[in-house]
């Protein structure tokens, strides 16, 4: 089975995207709330067509979640950065 141009092109992309996740997600590696001081977990998935999604999980608080969500969006490379709810 051949993979057409267009699948390759999308692929390399993604591979892209997932490198970049886990640089931003390493910068953040020291980085805690200034309020609770506790880390947030966030994680990187692709799914169907090539589609990469971050989820933000286990915070201790919503605005410190935003804060960490604002710090993906600004690098404009991931389809959506998901604040998931708490357990």
């Amino acid at each position: 089975m051949s993979y057409s141009e267009e699948q390759q092109r999308s692929y390399a992309t993604m591979l892209w995207k997932l490198e970049e996740a886990k640089k931003v997600r390493d910068s953040l590696k020291g980085r805690k709330c200034p309020v609770h001081n506790k880390k947030a977990y966030t994680s990187e998935v692709w799914e169907e067509d090539y589609v990469v999604n971050i989820y933000i999980s286990r915070y201790c608080c919503r605005e410190y979640a935003l804060e960490i969500q604002k710090i993906f969006l600004e690098k404009d490379y991931f389809d959506n950065v998901i604040i998931e709810n708490p357990a």
